[in-house]
């Protein structure tokens, strides 16, 4: 029989602004997602794909009254988790806990209805991505196999990997997310970066046997992506050097004889975000 296939949307349906960066493509605005929520509900269920969505409390209103677009929810509150680190004695933001956990909680249950095989596209609520070429990647993976499928590498910082979104199996990613979440919330962490976290996450997981390839998305489907509605590929000409440093379609490989523990122990201390919060200002 073939594995289901599911879409796990995460976070908040509505995103409040943020501080621009005008040297990144980083799109500050606020974005009301509910109605790309209900639409990629829709879309993905015609593809045939079963629906999850992982959220907070302040969202549960709408969520429930909105309850047959999903075919599982699970709703947490967020206020238990931190969202802040210490980086080299500063107090940065940092919402990585609340993006471990939720993608945690939402795979717990697709696991717990759905096995171990389940082929899942994790994906913040934020962004969206062309649906077929998605479902095309998707199915790539082979149950079993322990394969992994992320946006893309860059080619000038390989331990570093976007958060967006990521496909594979959900018995592999609950327990790629479990061990990031509980690691992160007991001081343990790799790295303050999510998205070197990930990467580090990936390949120990994979040294020990867990993981299967770790393999780059088309460069078709990258320039596909919206976040909070705007277009990827307005960062081609806003950085057209950005595109030469990324790596698509091909598979993440350590040099032989390269442990990725040698690679976490050269991370510096303050740099993991594990160290208590410098006090606060008087």
């Amino acid at each position: 029989m073939a594995a289901e296939k599911v879409l796990l949307m995460q976070g908040p349906t509505q995103f409040p602004s943020r501080p621009l960066y005008p040297e990144m493509f980083y799109p500050p605005n606020e974005y009301d997602a509910r109605y790309c929520i209900t639409q990629m509900a829709r879309v993905y269920r015609a593809l045939g794909y079963k629906i999850v969505y992982s959220g907070w409390l302040e969202d549960e209103e709408w969520l429930n009254a909105n309850r047959e677009l999903f075919d599982y929810l699970v709703v947490s509150d967020q206020h238990q988790l931190n969202t802040e680190s210490s980086y080299f004695g500063n107090t940065i933001g940092n919402n990585k806990d609340k993006l471990y956990y939720a993608a945690l909680q939402g795979l717990r249950l697709i696991r717990a209805e759905l096995g171990d095989h389940a082929l899942v596209f994790r994906v913040r609520a934020d962004v969206t991505l062309n649906q077929r070429l998605i479902d095309a990647h998707l199915t790539r993976i082979a149950p079993g196999s322990g394969d992994l499928m992320i946006e893309y590498c860059n080619v000038t910082n390989m331990m570093s990997t976007p958060d967006f979104l990521l496909l594979g199996e959900s018995g592999v990613m609950a327990t790629l997310y479990e061990g990031m979440f509980q690691r992160s919330v007991s001081g343990a962490a790799y790295h303050v970066s999510s998205h070197i976290d990930h990467m580090l996450s990936y390949l120990l997981l994979q040294q020990q046997g867990l993981v299967g390839q770790i393999v780059c998305m088309s460069r078709q489907l990258y320039d596909t992506l919206l976040w909070r509605g705007v277009p990827r590929y307005f960062h081609q000409d806003i950085d057209p050097g950005f595109l030469d440093k990324l790596a698509f379609d091909t598979a993440v490989v350590i040099p032989a004889g390269l442990r990725v523990e040698d690679l976490i122990a050269r991370i510096p201390p303050e740099a993991t975000g594990n160290a208590p919060l410098p006090p606060k200002a008087a």
